[in-house]
């Protein structure tokens, strides 16, 4: 009868069925947590973000026109045998740079004098821009300097209409466009012969820029 207590001993391999517990292994599955390597992967596409703005110049030539910014204009100049942008206007107000040239502002009207833009508000200024490769006139909000018509300056940036010109006597005055002395309320109509053009296009040649001096 004790032998039949051995067998009861047999019951005791029953507890290798406790291995079962081995199935608490699959908590390795745990492991899975490893998917925190997806924030990894987040990583990576932060880092395939641009590196910055693209150079203007890049595949590109020499005298190329580009726009600096949204509201710079400028060319491609070859300097120390680097290609380079170099600035050539900053753009009046309500203009913006497109194809290497301030635009004139979106809803606007022609002129060639300053008393074109008489009748719109805000004290509007006539300012020239390229178009169809010409130089052209439209009225434009005033920039932020002061200078008006018949004003001397030393920069652009101290005349309303952005640009400071010379004429053939050596008056230095804020551009303001003119056809006739007429346009010029205490002054004379020249040439201007500086600057001697305006984003690449020419202010000497035909038609050529005259301005109030």
């Amino acid at each position: 009868m004790g032998g039949a207590g051995g067998m009861a001993g047999a019951g005791g391999a029953g507890g290798a069925g406790g291995a079962g517990g081995v199935g608490g292994a699959g908590g390795a599955g745990g492991a899975g947590g490893g998917g925190g390597v997806d924030a990894g992967a987040d990583a990576v596409r932060t880092d395939a973000g641009p590196d910055g703005p693209q150079d203007p110049c890049e595949q590109r030539s020499a005298g190329d026109r580009v726009c600096i910014d949204a509201h710079t204009s400028g060319h491609c100049a070859s300097m120390s045998s680097t290609l380079m942008a170099v600035a050539d206007r900053v753009c009046p107000p309500m203009s913006s740079c497109a194809s290497g040239y301030c635009q004139p502002p979106s809803t606007t009207l022609p002129c060639v004098r300053l008393g074109d833009c008489a009748s719109l508000p805000g004290g509007q200024v006539c300012d020239l821009y390229v178009v169809g490769g010409q130089l052209t006139g439209f009225c434009t909000p005033p920039g932020p300097g002061s200078g008006a018509v018949d004003t001397g300056c030393s920069s652009d940036s101290a005349c309303k209409t952005g640009i400071c010109a010379k004429d053939g006597t050596g008056d230095q005055d804020c551009l303001y466009p003119c056809l006739t002395s007429n346009d010029c309320p205490s002054s004379n109509c020249r040439a201007i012969t500086q600057p001697t053009s305006i984003e690449g296009i020419s202010t000497t040649s035909t038609p050529a820029v005259y301005g109030c001096f």
